[in-house]
């Protein structure tokens, strides 16, 4: 009997052929893969942008809704009256008025009572000035202005007042005559050098930049 071998011969192009197919088929699949992964950093870098933008906008509304911060001021008025107060929202000083009736003539001064305890926040000081208007119409004035009311000071506030006009003054109680300001202080320490660092101005002072 006669067998007859079915077996497919291959030949060298054949095998030629299906390695070049089988290299083109992963090219493919790489370049697919490689594509996807392209695909996928881009969406991802997309969404991460968008979060961000998301979280600004956020974070911009909350700023705008916030209220503004206020450090408390805390105070014990002998009266209502004499509760110190802004004429307006924006002004940097608040009224003081008296708690007694002071005459003063020209040249006098007197230490008069504003009728309030105080606590400056710490960190901050109390500075209190002449009110322009009075200083202007009648030369009143705080002979140690502006005068210093420290964080841990809680006794009652008072104002060394002097009239510098040419005319006597005589104020009422409950009349406005001075502002507190609070500002902020700058933390420091003292150090003790030998030398300071030079400036342009030197150990120049009084006068020295001239009179016009």
């Amino acid at each position: 009997m006669e067998v007859t071998d079915t077996a497919e011969s291959v030949t060298p192009a054949d095998a030629g052929n299906k390695a070049g197919n089988l290299h083109n088929r992963k090219t493919r699949v790489y370049s697919r893969g490689k594509r996807n992964v392209m695909e996928i950093v881009a969406l991802a870098v997309s969404v991460v942008t968008a979060l961000a933008l998301l979280i600004a906008l956020l974070s911009l509304n909350r700023s705008r809704s916030k209220k503004p911060y206020f450090r408390r001021f805390n105070v014990v008025p002998q009266s209502h009256q004499l509760m110190p107060e802004r004429a307006h929202p924006d002004d940097a000083g608040m009224d003081m008025r008296l708690a007694e009736d002071v005459y003063l003539r020209p040249g006098q001064r007197h230490l008069a009572s504003l009728g309030v305890k105080g606590a400056v926040p710490r960190g901050c000081v109390g500075l209190l000035v002449p009110r322009s208007g009075l200083a202007h119409k009648h030369g009143l004035s705080i002979v140690n202005s502006p005068g210093i009311v420290d964080a841990g000071y809680t006794g009652l506030i008072k104002a060394n007042l002097i009239n510098l006009g040419d005319k006597a003054i005589t104020l009422r109680k409950d009349e406005r005559v001075a502002q507190i300001v609070i500002l902020p202080l700058v933390p420091l320490t003292v150090h003790e050098v030998d030398t300071l660092e030079a400036t342009a101005r030197g150990a120049h002072g009084h006068g020295s930049t001239g009179a016009a």
